[in-house]
């Protein structure tokens, strides 16, 4: 079940069951806000690996996603990463690596990947500038 309030918080439960709706809602607000074809599957990549976060990582019961826009640039954040320490891989994993490729590609997407501490948690806020 999906809600939204004001500030344009997109709730959904922390189940895989909620993952495709959770990116249909984030489409819609990206294509409402001006977003082209190739933005949208960015931001669409971007949410999908950090919602996967917050379902294999944490014990969150929502997964929360804003997405907003400013005559500068896009914002993308993520609630849910209390348990993350850093966002901003310097090298993509080994072969032999099991995790960490989401947040190297996550890296590769945006212009800015950083932690944020707010009140009621981390979160991960990122930025892709208005080209």
């Amino acid at each position: 079940m999906l809600t939204s309030n004001a500030e344009f918080w997109i709730t959904v439960r922390a189940a895989t069951s909620e993952l495709a709706g959770l990116r249909t809602h984030v489409r819609d607000r990206a294509i409402e806000l001006g977003a082209d074809d190739a933005l949208v599957d960015e931001f669409l990549l971007v949410v999908s690996e950090l919602a996967t976060n917050v379902l294999m990582h944490t014990t969150s019961d929502h997964v929360e996603v804003l997405v907003d826009r400013n005559a500068e640039s896009w914002v993308l954040e993520v609630a849910g990463a209390d348990g993350l320490d850093d966002v901003n891989p310097v090298s993509a994993p080994g072969p032999g690596q099991i995790g960490g490729r989401g947040l190297f590609i996550v890296n590769a997407v945006m212009d800015e990947v950083a932690l944020v501490d707010g009140a009621s948690g981390r979160f991960v806020r990122c930025i892709k500038f208005v080209a």
